[in-house]
């Protein structure tokens, strides 16, 4: 930061009115007005993962049953084009049974014109966020917005501010191929650790065998970290339809991938398989990890 810039204001710490409560745009997942993180490895869905959560806002509906607030939103990719873009939100419209013309005048797509290392891409982002009243932006994805080496603090650092001015952010990345292969709970962006430090909230996902995926919070600045949540994806053949359901820790479809869950996660959640009323023995809790695990 160049500290000549910097307009320092003396501010009196008494008699202030109360602030107004955090708002959120994904309660308790993607704070509003700070950038937020979304990090895993490909194949994944991460992408269809954003452009349900671009309809959810859009919309003001649930994402993920997590209650959402409603804005005007855009998407910047910095991966595909916009043809692509409209045959994956095409089938996730159709997935919730719904057709674009719900999103007018509610989203909007461009690409990304440069690196977000430059002051120039940042600045024309932003004039377009200002002029749509855009509300909510999704950028596809970091590490490749970037144009320049993701492990370079210096290079990071100073897109992550730039990024700042463009408001509410849900910002996907990749994560190591070793982290990748580990638990959700143990990944973080590639590159650089200023992309974790300077996000105010971090996400990962970790996929099952069965096809069921962990969502977890692993960076909260504004809330209690360590949320986690499931939810699988139902394809239709043929490029069709694409659902998305949350389901519990114990779904079946969580088989092969119960090390994205910590031991005490695992533990709670063959309490709840198990219970039926009546106190659940050690030994059936024992037998269920033994069932269940992959670790």
């Amino acid at each position: 930061v160049n500290m000549k810039s910097v307009n320092v204001n003396l501010v009196e710490m008494w008699g202030y009115p109360d602030p107004q409560k955090r708002k959120w745009v994904v309660d308790r997942l993607i704070p509003e007005g700070y950038m937020t993180i979304l990090a895993a490895h490909g194949g994944v869905g991460k992408s269809f993962l954003a452009l349900r959560l671009a309809v959810s806002a859009c919309l003001g509906l649930p994402f993920l049953e997590q209650p959402t607030e409603t804005k005007r939103v855009l998407y910047i990719d910095a991966e595909l084009d916009e043809v692509e873009f409209q045959r994956r939100l095409n089938r996730v419209l159709s997935g919730m049974g719904l057709d674009n013309s719900v999103l007018k005048n509610r989203l909007w797509y461009i690409q990304l014109p440069g690196p977000i290392t430059s002051s120039k891409t940042i600045s024309t982002i932003k004039s377009h966020i200002r002029r749509l009243d855009i509300g909510f932006s999704i950028l596809d994805s970091l590490s490749i917005a970037l144009g320049a080496d993701a492990t370079k603090q210096e290079v990071v650092s100073t897109a992550m501010k730039g990024l700042e001015e463009w408001g509410s952010l849900f910002a996907l990345d990749h994560v190591s191929g070793s982290e990748a292969r580990n638990a959700a709970f143990l990944a973080s962006p590639f590159g650089s650790v200023f992309k974790y430090n300077q996000a105010r909230s971090v996400l990962t996902l970790g996929k099952a065998e069965g096809g069921g995926i962990v969502m977890r919070s692993i960076k909260s600045n504004f809330s209690a970290d360590g949320t986690v949540l499931a939810y699988k994806l139902d394809f239709e053949q043929d490029e069709g339809a694409i659902k998305f359901r949350r389901i519990e820790l114990t779904d079946s479809s969580l088989d092969g991938g119960r090390h994205h869950l910590k031991s005490h996660e695992q533990t709670l959640a063959a309490i709840r398989d198990l219970f039926v009323g009546v106190g659940v023995e050690l030994d059936a809790i024992f037998s269920w990890r033994r069932e269940h695990d992959d670790t």
